[in-house]
């Protein structure tokens, strides 16, 4: 903070001192007096008709009273801490200074008064001629000025010197304690403005969040562990059908129709939440009503570090995704059922027209070759079965001993065709083991493995630019079986980060964004990885990684 410069008078009662200063003229006929460092009267007590109407008032004998005190505080005795002088107007004074806080600010005086022996009266007669004074009224005021001893004015100066240092310390006190309220009313002001525009932000932050929390559109509840409902928002209220007042107070279990999963919910729920983790989870919750629903739900504490304060959770009615994924599943269920219908028919007419030897060696070919197509469909729809087990957590693993190169020569068989449509080179690669005698298998399910590279190369060949090759290449790396399917198209950009995402695609005709996502979850449902690259220079790989036989 900038330092103030302050003046005599805003440190001190000029009212006290002039008492003190009238207490001690009455005591001691001294007349005391204090200047300003320019020599302007600030106080004075027992002022002498001789300075006051004469040399005061002339500009003469005044420029010499200034320039005497002026003088004379150039000269202070560094011992005695006071000067004792003639003025160039003929009487003596004793000045000392008011020093604060190294800074110059007053004079304090004892004066005018003569020193034994007093001047001559012709010296006066002198000056009142000179200057044009009234004679008999000017040696008039001559003679009302005392006389002192040097005795009298060394024990008077004495005490005046200890007053100026008493008036000095007083004066710091006074400066510091006015810095110091000056400091404390800057920061009392500025923790003001501060604490308003804290309080200022905290309504705005406040309204934000009513505005938030009643507009949101899922169900917000706030809850006390373990489970006590404290605040709840508008759309619980529409989702659930209970006011808010009905709700408050009550436990969660309020939504929950099974009291055993409700329990078993509750206790991981609170676990992840006291490790400092978020839970979500889906499950069917009941209304006021009892009409039964399914919900979303996230939860996270309000303050990690104390999980008393309180726990937020935000509920999304999904009952209409949750229908329409059972029509789905009901859905695929009839597809499967009516497609094996006509498919068993080929199979079985294919495996008819086989039995008739007058086919030649062209024909029985082609018949086999639309009955190995039909045994593979008939297999991929089993597989779509266990596919939806896999997404829904209940597919049962059964790994064996797999020749990968056996798998993924039947892959490119069905997509021979469109292959040959685009002039690619479709190739399977097998580094050193190209002579058959040590084929490379995983543990691994041959179906689960065929359906995802039939996946993976399919998407390949559409994306591969023509007259280009398609490869895939198997390797061995460590533990692990390898399985790289490259071509030189890119991935866009706009899907990279979400590849193996379900519908994930960039405006493919005809593309679902299922063939990455099922190859996803056939790789880990085999205890397998996948992972992608791609580069305008390289172009794309996706390597699968499957556990390797011993």
């Amino acid at each position: 903070m900038e330092e103030k410069h302050y003046s005599f008078a805003d440190l001190f009662d000029l009212d006290t001192i002039l008492e003190v200063m009238k207490n001690f003229y009455a005591l001691t006929s001294f007349p005391p007096s204090i200047t300003d460092p320019e020599g302007n009267l600030m106080l004075t007590v027992g002022f002498k008709t001789l300075c006051r109407d004469f040399h005061r008032s002339h500009p003469e004998t005044l420029k010499q009273c200034i320039e005497s005190d002026t003088w004379m505080a150039d000269r202070l005795d560094a011992k005695s801490g006071y000067a004792c002088y003639d003025c160039l107007n003929g009487l003596t004074d004793v000045a000392m200074p008011i020093v604060i806080d190294g800074r110059h600010l007053a004079n304090l005086f004892i004066g005018q008064f003569f020193t034994e022996p007093a001047p001559p009266e012709e010296f006066f007669l002198e000056r009142a001629e000179r200057y044009g004074f009234d004679r008999d009224a000017y040696m008039a005021a001559v003679a009302e000025i005392p006389v002192f001893t040097e005795a009298q004015v060394e024990q008077a100066a004495t005490f005046m010197t200890g007053l100026a240092q008493l008036i000095g310390e007083m004066g710091l006190s006074q400066k510091r304690l006015a810095e110091l309220n000056a400091t404390l009313e800057s920061r009392v002001q500025e923790r003001t403005i501060r604490l308003k525009r804290e309080e200022t932000a905290r309504k705005r932050a406040l309204a934000e969040f009513e505005a938030i929390f009643n507009n949101s559109s899922v169900a917000i509840i706030e809850a006390k562990p373990p489970d006590t409902i404290y605040n709840v928002n508008k759309r619980f209220e529409t989702i659930f059908g209970y006011e808010r007042g009905e709700a408050l107070g009550q436990s969660l279990h309020l939504l929950s129709p099974y009291r055993e999963e409700y329990a078993t919910r509750k206790k991981r729920d609170i676990e992840i939440l006291r490790g400092g983790g978020m839970v979500h989870d889906e499950c069917k919750l009941v209304t006021k009503d009892g009409r039964h629903i399914w919900c979303s739900y996230h939860g996270s504490p309000i303050n990690p570090a104390r999980l008393e304060d309180g726990v937020v959770l935000m509920l999304n009615d999904i009952s209409e995704r949750k229908e329409l994924e059972t029509l789905k599943e009901d859905v695929d269920r009839i597809m499967r059922h009516d497609l094996k219908v006509p498919l068993n028919g080929i199979v079985g007419f294919s495996q008819y027209l086989l039995m008739d030897d007058g086919l030649t060696e062209t024909q029985r070919e082609a018949l086999q070759d639309i009955l190995d197509s039909g045994l593979r469909m008939s297999d991929q729809i089993n597989r779509s079965l266990e596919f939806y087990k896999i997404e829904t957590g209940a597919f049962q693993y059964s790994p064996s001993e797999t020749d990968l190169a056996a798998v993924a020569r039947t892959a490119l068989r069905d997509l021979t065709e469109d292959a040959r449509r685009k002039r690619l080179d479709l190739r399977v690669e097998v580094p050193g083991r190209d002579d058959g005698a040590r084929p490379l298998t995983a543990l691994a399910d041959a179906g689960l493995s065929c359906v995802m590279l039939s996946n993976l190369v399919k998407n390949s060949v559409e994306a591969a630019p023509e007259g280009s090759a398609v490869t895939v290449r198997l390797a061995e790396n460590g533990t692990d079986a390898v399985i790289a399917v490259h071509n030189q198209g890119t991935v866009p950009v706009d899907v990279r980060d979400r590849f193996f995402e379900k519908y994930a695609t960039s405006s493919k005709a005809g593309g679902t964004g299922l063939g990455t996502y099922t190859a996803r979850l056939m790789a880990e449902a085999q205890n397998g990885t996948i992972e992608m690259r791609t580069d305008d220079e390289d172009g794309t790989t996706v390597t699968v990684r499957l556990p390797l036989a011993r």
